[in-house]
């Protein structure tokens, strides 16, 4: 019995040993085939020079050394077949030597729907690796292809500009089925005996264990069961909260659950985080601006804030911001009615993540939803990525407004300013002059402009439209005592004038009669007093004779 069960143990370990060897999806997985050139076959190089060397291996005569040329892009790739709905294990080797850089790198899987690895492509990535010391590290991922996939590349990326890495043994399998083995045919017993199978150390074992498959514990964390890669419009988070603004969930295709994308490449990534377990990775491989958005509801008139953390440190992106844009649709539907920048923009390159916000906002009286979008401006063509981590958007209140004295308007130019002038030393205030009206002396002229007074005490009236510059003559009051009854009538006129906004003789009701009695009645005395002059000189004449 015993030599029996040996041979069946030795038989299957055969057996695995060429389902291992003919399972491999990949070709030349351990870079034993060159080129003339000394290249790998069947594997592709970006950012980097990729040969066969013997100086570091793992198993066989030669590895893959990868040495990057400092470009923003090191991968080495190969494109595979697979099967939809499949599980896949992903397995590879990389080390480096003692005195090189240290390297970080991890596997990137992109699922694609075309069987030339063309069309629309997932990608998921898987946990990094970094290369400290001068041994081989193990780099593995178990993932299962989605739906539509008909095509993967499996891609080795280094983060590092300036890397020298030895890459071997990698290979892209299905899990292992579970191995049948003969069992020798039960004994006569009353109670049937239980029946076993070899183990790996020749131990006798329950059968059952031998159709138990070991879970490989995958790096992406479960599916949320609200999240559907088919589901092309999310409902709309209420209550003015984003759904999985950490990105730690993902949906079955490794895409973060509850985001949407416009333009380029969306998928979760550990390679580079703020915080948690993942963070969102956008790429872009074109000019056009691109941007990850959510939309949530809002109510018109609040005021709300959207913040989150950005990784920009790849010159293919010229920037990495926030927008938040307002919509009159309850799902963000038509167009948007406004929209606000976070207040910066990150232009330059940093190798840590960066606090973004818009501060508080005041949507729209009309608003109904809004459009929580992470915004990445390509430089050019070139690929480049941005990360983004930990976004929120939350109602917030405005702050209190805060009062600053300002300065007094200045008159305006229908009021009249009474400013008061005091004499010069040596003069006296002028007395008032006699009459049915009296005059405004100097202690309380008006700071507008008049007419000027001429030579002689006679004065001109005010032109309207003009702006006149007081001068001293005009500030400085003539005795009224020596003004005539036309003088004072014309000063008066001029001031009705400049005040109601009417020329002299514009006045209705005969302005010009009014203007010729008031002469003849002041005229009319001087003749008499100079006949009864004239007449009292002759008079006097005459008895001096």
């Amino acid at each position: 019995m015993l030599p029996w069960l040996l041979a069946v143990f030795l038989s299957a370990l055969s057996t695995q040993g060429s389902m291992a060897q003919d399972d491999n999806l990949l070709v030349n997985g351990g870079f034993e085939e060159a080129d003339s050139e000394q290249r790998p076959s069947y594997w592709l190089a970006i950012g980097g020079e990729l040969e066969v060397d013997d100086t570091l291996v793992r198993s066989g005569a030669f590895a893959g050394l990868f040495v990057t040329d400092g470009a923003s892009r090191h991968e080495v790739r190969q494109c595979l077949p697979v099967a939809p709905a499949t599980d896949y294990d992903f397995i590879g080797y990389a080390a480096r030597r003692e005195g090189d850089p240290v390297s970080r790198l991890y596997l990137r899987i992109q699922w694609w729907d075309q069987e030339d690895c063309s069309g629309v492509r997932k990608p998921i990535d898987s946990q990094p690796v970094i290369l400290e010391e001068e041994h081989w590290y193990e780099l593995a991922a178990s993932r299962r292809s989605p739906s539509s996939a008909r095509s993967a590349y499996l891609t080795i990326v280094v983060e590092e500009s300036e890397a020298t890495v030895y890459l071997d043994d990698f290979a892209v399998s299905r899990p292992a089925a579970p191995i049948e083995t003969p069992t020798p045919e039960p004994s006569a017993s009353p109670s049937p005996s239980p029946t076993h199978t070899v183990g790996p150390h020749g131990t006798p074992a329950p059968t059952e264990t031998a159709h138990q498959r070991t879970p490989v514990p995958a790096a992406t964390p479960a599916v949320s069961p609200t999240a559907s890669s088919q589901q092309m419009t999310p409902v709309p988070a209420t209550g003015g909260a984003l759904r999985n603004g950490s990105f730690e969930e993902a949906d079955s295709e490794g895409r973060p659950s509850s985001w949407q994308k416009y333009g380029g490449e969306l998928f979760r990534t550990n390679a580079a985080r703020f915080e948690g377990q993942f963070a969102a990775a956008f790429r872009s491989e074109t000019s056009s601006t691109k941007w990850v958005y959510q939309t949530v509801t809002v109510q018109g008139g609040k005021a709300y804030i959207l913040s989150g953390y950005a990784l920009k440190d790849d010159p293919a992106v010229a920037a990495a911001y926030l927008r938040l844009s307002w919509y009159a649709s309850p799902d963000g539907s038509g167009q948007a009615i406004d929209s606000a920048d976070s207040t910066e923009h990150l232009t330059d390159d940093s190798p840590e993540f960066r606090l973004l916000t818009t501060g508080a906002v005041v949507a729209p009286a009309e608003a109904a939803s809004a459009k929580a979008r992470l915004m990445l401006d390509p430089a050019g063509e070139a690929p480049g990525s941005a990360y983004f981590d930990a976004v929120t958007f939350e109602e917030t209140s405005l702050p209190e407004p805060t009062l600053s004295p300002t300065a007094a308007p200045p008159p305006d130019d229908d009021e009249e300013t009474f400013a008061p002038s005091l004499p010069a030393a040596g003069e006296s205030t002028p007395a008032p002059a006699s009459g049915p009206r009296s005059v405004p002396t100097s202690a309380s002229s008006r700071t507008r402009p008049r007419s000027s007074p001429t030579a002689a005490g006679n004065s001109t009236p005010a032109v309207l439209g003009a702006t006149l510059a007081p001068s001293a003559a005009a500030t400085t009051a003539a005795p009224t005592s020596t003004r005539a009854p036309a003088t004072v009538y014309r000063q008066r006129k001029s001031d009705l004038s400049v005040r109601y906004g009417a020329t002299a003789g514009e006045e209705s009701g005969g302005g010009s009669l009014s203007a010729l009695l008031l002469t003849l009645a002041a005229g009319v005395p001087a003749l008499i007093g100079a006949g009864i002059g004239v007449s009292y000189w002759r008079w006097r004449r005459a008895r001096l004779r």
